[in-house]
C-alpha cells in the first residue's frame, strides 16, 4: 500500500504509520490534513485491549480533578470512549467492576479461595477432599466440590501473595533439637576454616543382604507387555544377614575394611559389661579397630604427616584419646581426635556419602549368600580406591559449603 502524495500530514499518511486501515483510498477531496497528536488520538480509539483496575481507577481520579472526558483522555493516555465508559460506570454502580458475563457463576471468591488455603495447611481435615467436606458442610459452599478444586483455587491465593503451595507426602523426616542445633552452629562457626583435606572420616556400617540371588538397581526400564503375568518383585528375607564393618575414608582413599561384633557368621572373643558373647562392638574391641585398621591405615595414607581422626558420638568412642595419644608417643606420629563433632550430624560426615555408593554397587550385583557378600562388599571398596579419586576430592571439596550451610540454616540441615 503506498503513501498518499499530497501531503505529509495526510489523515492516510498517519492511518499507515500507526497502523490504521482505512477503507478507501484518498484523493484530493477527501484527504484533510491531520496533526500527529490527532492520529495518536485516533491510534488510542482503535485499541481495544482491557484495562487493568488500576489503569480504571486512575481514570476515575483524574475525571474527579479535571471533570472534563477530553482533558481526562489527554492525561490517561486512553480514548475518550474508554474514559466516558468507565466514568458513566462508576456514576451508576459507585465501582468500576466489568459487567456481569454470562454462563455459570464461579462458585469460589477470592475470600473462599483464601480460606480453602488456610483450611490446608492447617491440616485438621486431612487433606483436600476433607477440607471440600466442611467447607460444604459449614455453608461456605453452597454444593460438594472436588478436591483439585479445593487445590486448584487455594494455589491461586498463595500466587495472589507472592508464594507457591507445595505439599509432603508421608510423614515428616526426624527433626533436630533446639540443643543439637546450637552444637552444630558452634562446631560449624569453629570449624569454617577448617583445612579439611587432613581429616579422615570413620563410621560403622551394617550391610544387610536384603536381597539374596537378585540384582537389584534403583531403577529398571521395561515395556509394558513384556511384564503382562510377572509378578514384579524379588525375595527378601524377614531378618537378613549382614555385614558390620569399621573403616576410614579420606582424600587419598579408604583403609581396609575391620568386621566387628554384630556381623553374621563372625567369630570373636569380646565380651558384654555382663560377660556374654558381645552382638555388637564393645570399646575393646573398638580398641582392635583403631590400632590395627584406622590409625596405620591413616598413617600410610597422609604418608605421617599430621591428619585428625573423625568419629560420631558412639560411647565406645570415648577411648579414641587415650588410644591416640598412647599411638603417637610409639610411633612418633602426630594424630589429633577432631573435637567437638556434632551429635545426628550425618550430612557433615562424607563418609556417609561413600556408604551409599557401595551399598547400591553391591545391591547391584545379586551376591546369593552371606561369605560371596563380604567378598563383594570388600571388592567394591577397593575398587573405589582405583576409580573414584576424582569423586573423593569433590567430596572434600564441599565440606566448606557444608559449614556454610549450618550457619546459613542456624544449625539446621544443609540437604546433604
Amino acid at each position: 500500500m503506498s503513501y498518499c502524495k499530497r501531503k505529509e500530514g495526510c489523515i492516510y499518511n498517519f492511518g499507515l504509520k500507526f497502523g490504521l486501515v482505512w477503507p478507501f483510498r484518498p484523493n484530493k477531496r477527501s484527504c484533510a490534513v491531520f496533526t500527529e497528536k490527532s492520529a495518536v488520538n485516533m491510534a488510542q480509539t482503535n485499541k481495544t485491549s482491557t484495562l487493568t483496575i488500576q489503569q480504571k481507577w486512575k481514570i476515575i481520579h483524574v475525571y474527579e480533578q479535571v471533570k472534563s472526558i477530553a482533558a481526562t483522555a489527554r492525561e490517561v493516555g486512553h480514548s475518550k470512549a474508554a474514559v466516558s465508559r468507565w466514568v458513566q460506570r462508576f456514576e451508576r454502580f459507585g465501582n468500576v467492576d466489568s459487567k456481569p458475563k454470562r454462563g455459570r457463576k464461579p462458585i469460589f471468591t477470592g475470600e473462599l479461595a483464601q480460606e480453602a488455603l488456610e483450611l490446608l495447611k492447617g491440616g485438621q481435615y486431612s487433606g483436600a477432599r476433607g477440607v471440600a467436606s466442611h467447607m460444604k458442610a459449614s455453608g461456605m459452599l453452597h454444593k460438594q466440590v472436588d478436591k483439585n478444586t479445593i487445590i486448584r483455587h487455594a494455589r491461586k491465593a498463595a500466587n495472589r501473595r507472592g508464594d507457591t503451595l507445595l505439599v509432603r507426602r508421608g510423614y515428616p523426616k526426624k527433626g533436630l533439637t533446639e540443643a543439637t542445633k546450637i552444637k552444630r552452629l558452634s562446631f560449624a562457626k569453629s570449624n569454617q576454616f577448617f583445612q579439611w583435606d587432613h581429616v579422615m572420616f570413620t563410621d560403622r556400617k551394617k550391610f544387610f543382604l536384603k536381597y539374596p540371588g537378585s540384582a537389584v538397581t534403583n531403577s529398571k526400564w521395561y515395556q509394558k507387555a513384556e511384564s503382562m503375568g510377572k509378578e514384579d518383585g524379588v525375595f527378601q528375607p524377614n531378618n537378613p544377614n549382614n555385614f558390620n564393618i569399621y573403616a576410614g575414608i579420606t582424600k587419598f582413599g579408604t583403609t581396609m575394611v575391620h568386621e566387628v561384633a554384630g556381623s553374621t557368621a563372625y567369630k570373636h572373643t569380646h565380651v558384654n559389661k555382663k560377660g556374654q558373647a558381645a552382638k555388637n562392638i564393645t570399646s575393646e574391641q573398638y580398641k582392635d579397630v583403631l590400632l590395627q585398621t584406622l590409625l596405620p591405615g591413616g598413617c600410610k595414607l597422609f604418608n605421617k604427616a599430621r591428619w585428625y581422626l573423625q568419629q560420631d558420638n558412639d560411647p565406645t568412642h570415648r577411648i579414641a584419646r587415650e588410644i591416640v595419644d598412647e599411638w603417637n608417643k610409639t610411633n612418633d606420629t602426630d594424630v589429633q581426635v577432631l573435637f567437638g563433632w556434632p551429635p545426628n550430624s550425618p550430612d557433615l560426615s562424607l563418609i556417609e556419602n561413600f556408604w551409599s555408593y557401595i551399598e547400591n554397587k553391591v545391591y547391584g550385583v545379586g551376591c546369593k549368600d552371606i561369605k560371596e557378600f563380604k567378598e563383594c562388599v570388600k571388592k567394591e571398596i577397593g575398587a573405589w580406591n582405583l576409580q573414584r579419586e576424582n569423586y573423593m576430592k569433590n567430596l572434600y571439596a564441599s565440606m566448606p559449603t557444608r559449614m556454610a550451610l549450618v550457619l546459613q540454616n542456624k544449625g539446621g540441615k544443609t540437604g546433604y
